[in-house]
Formats: structure tokens, C-alpha cells, sequence
């Protein structure tokens, strides 16, 4: 009798400190991503600011994708300007230029 109310104490005091192990380990994940995402936050000021680059040349998430977006539009603008098809008397000139100069 004595030796189950022991080991029922155990038990408690276990799963107590295991309930403590796990509020730590939730309150490190979280302060970890706040330090995240205040670093990112920082990164993408500076890049902002300067010339497009983060210290070390590491960029945030959010200035990829700004990146990323102006190199889309660049691409777009190129395409529709090499898009002939709606200048037909263009493109004609465009290949007599080409055969004389062959």
C-alpha cells in the first residue's frame, strides 16, 4: 500500500516536471521566432535603406520577394516589347533589315 502511494507521487511529480519542460520549451520556440522575425524585420530595413543588400549579402523573405517581383515585371516588359505580332509592317522591315545585312 505504501509502495503504491509512493510510486503514484512519482508519477505526479513526473508529469509535473514533464508539463514544466514543455511550457520552457514553448516559451524558447517562441522567444526564438520573435528574435526571428526581429532580425528580418531589421534586415529588410537596412536593405530598404541601402543599395538592396542585407549585412552579409542575406536578404529577408520580404525583400526576395520584392526581388523577385521587379525582375517579373522586367521580364513581362521585355517580352511585350519583342512581341511583334501586333506590328505586322514592323516585323516586315525588321526581316528586310535582317536579309540586306545578309
Amino acid at each position: 500500500m505504501l509502495d503504491a502511494h509512493i510510486r503514484s507521487r512519482i508519477q505526479n511529480e513526473l508529469e509535473h516536471l514533464r508539463q514544466e519542460e514543455e511550457n520552457v520549451r514553448q516559451e524558447i520556440e517562441q522567444a526564438l521566432e520573435k528574435e526571428n522575425l526581429d532580425g528580418e524585420k531589421i534586415m529588410a530595413g537596412e536593405a530598404s535603406e541601402g543599395d538592396g543588400s542585407a549585412i552579409g549579402g542575406v536578404k529577408s523573405g520580404a525583400a526576395l520577394t520584392g526581388d523577385l517581383e521587379e525582375i517579373r515585371k522586367k521580364v513581362d516588359r521585355f517580352h511585350s516589347r519583342r512581341d511583334l505580332s501586333d506590328f505586322p509592317g514592323l516585323k516586315a522591315n525588321g526581316e528586310d533589315v535582317t536579309s540586306c545585312y545578309r
